[in-house]
């Protein structure tokens, strides 16, 4: 049976590699894009400290964009999985439905975690601008 079954593992452990290789890039794409926008809105962050905006308001303001990019990504790349699930149904073990919702729910999950862990970085530098800094910038 194992040797029956060894293509089939080959072929999980390549996909599955691909996978975390595709999920560590998406977490390097996130990580660059909220450390630009950071970046970008430094004056904007140091004039809301210097207004009074706490380390709450701030760190919100940094995850509440990066939740917002993860989640249109999470709800665009599951409906284009589920659609394409269909045609690779008779690939599947048997017994597992190509619209598993324990699948689904555990991958959303990982995305959603993984999102806010590359965003932890660009939430440090946003809390790390001092106001005086950030009205000299430009």
């Amino acid at each position: 049976i194992a040797v029956a079954m060894l293509p089939s593992r080959i072929g999980a452990t390549l996909l599955g590699s691909l996978g975390l290789l595709g999920l560590g890039l998406s977490a390097v794409g996130l990580y660059g894009v909220m450390a630009y926008a950071v970046a970008r809105r430094t004056r904007e962050i140091g004039i809301r400290v210097a207004i009074g905006a706490g380390r709450w308001t701030v760190t919100r303001l940094v995850l509440g964009e990066a939740t917002w990019l993860v989640g249109i990504g999470a709800v665009l790349g599951l409906a284009v999985a589920l659609f394409l699930a269909r045609p690779l149904a008779a690939f599947l073990v048997p017994g597992l439905s190509p619209a598993d919702p324990l699948s689904y729910g555990s991958v959303l999950v990982v995305l959603l975690g993984t999102g806010l862990a590359a965003a932890a970085g660009p939430v440090v530098r946003a809390l790390r601008v001092a106001p005086m800094e950030a009205l000299r910038a430009e």
